[in-house]
């Protein structure tokens, strides 16, 4: 009985204009269509964007859910590179400040985000991650990023001993990933006060020590 409504039904599609079936397509398949429609437009969204990034960086810093405007990311940069008289007419210095990520909200827009970040963190585009504290911890569990006993100088590091933020591992390992940096002048002043932003190292930077300088740089009053 199955078999023979089925055939029917097929008959009936195949008597139809190329409009009528289109239509009756349209109305059983819109919901499949979209779905495609939208990963076609991040897949789309993500390649654009590596590609309009493409170019060398002396430095790259990601600062996730900052408030920061074009200018405080210039005026940061700036100070930055002048201080350290890093030439940067060929590789210029860059801080992407425009990514927002909320825990707690999984939309089309945040997805595309979150896909482009995790792309550039496995890719060493970026030499600094600043964000939340869940941010920090999702891609130390990863390994991207870097064991900062190691990464930062001696001085560095008894500086900022006391405000490091520890990652434990399945290894039993229990590793410092980044560095609150709520009372550090140079990041507090871009994110909302209910965000504690944490300064961490790419561990895929594939010139780790600029990222070291521009931290040596934030800690500087």
């Amino acid at each position: 009985m199955i078999k023979e409504e089925i055939k029917a039904q097929k008959e009936k599609v195949r008597q139809m204009s190329r409009l009528e079936q289109f239509r009756y397509f349209w109305y059983y398949n819109w919901i499949k269509i979209a779905l495609g429609c939208v990963a076609l437009l991040l897949v789309v969204y993500f390649a654009l964007t590596i590609y309009h990034n493409r170019n060398n960086e002396s430095i790259y810093v990601a600062m996730i859910n900052s408030v920061m405007t074009g200018d405080d990311q210039q005026a940061l940069m700036d100070g930055f590179v002048q201080s350290r008289q890093i030439d940067t007419t060929d590789a210029p210095a860059r801080i992407h400040a425009n990514t927002q990520l909320l825990e707690d909200q999984i939309g089309n827009l945040s997805l595309a985000n979150s896909q482009t970040l995790q792309a550039y963190m496995e890719t060493g585009d970026y030499d600094v991650l600043i964000a939340d504290e869940w941010i920090i911890r999702d891609y130390a569990s990863q390994a991207l990023l870097r064991d900062l006993s190691t990464a930062l100088p001696e001085e560095m590091y008894e500086q900022v001993k006391d405000r490091l933020v520890y990652y434990d591992y399945n290894d039993g390992t229990h590793i410092p990933v980044g560095i609150y940096a709520d009372d550090i002048t140079k990041v507090k002043d871009y994110y909302p006060d209910s965000v504690r932003p944490i300064i961490s190292l790419a561990a895929k930077s594939p010139t780790p020590e600029i990222g070291v300088e521009f931290v040596c740089y934030l800690l500087e009053e």
